[in-house]
């Protein structure tokens, strides 16, 4: 029983100041992926339709969707700590 309730407290010694780093950090993390992810969109269909040679169209879409996945992922790990 006291294992238990010293697993408990140790847990909550890692999560707490962790959650409130994270949640520090969440206004920066969110501007910036938020923006990468939109700016590499505007620039992949801004330049596919031009045909520039040799335009990396499907990564520009890739890596635009990956840091989209990264942010849903930090918002996860928010929410997860939160509980």
């Amino acid at each position: 029983m006291d294992s238990r309730k010293a697993e408990v407290a140790a847990w909550q010694c890692v999560r707490l100041p962790l959650l409130v780093f994270l949640g520090v950090l969440e206004p920066v993390v969110d501007f910036v992926a938020s923006s990468l992810a939109l700016i590499g969109l505007l620039m992949a269909f801004f330049w596919w339709p031009l045909g520039v040679p040799h335009f990396p169209f499907v990564l520009m879409l890739g890596m635009s969707i990956g840091v989209g996945a990264v942010l849903a992922a930090y918002q996860a790990i928010l929410r997860a700590l939160a509980r």
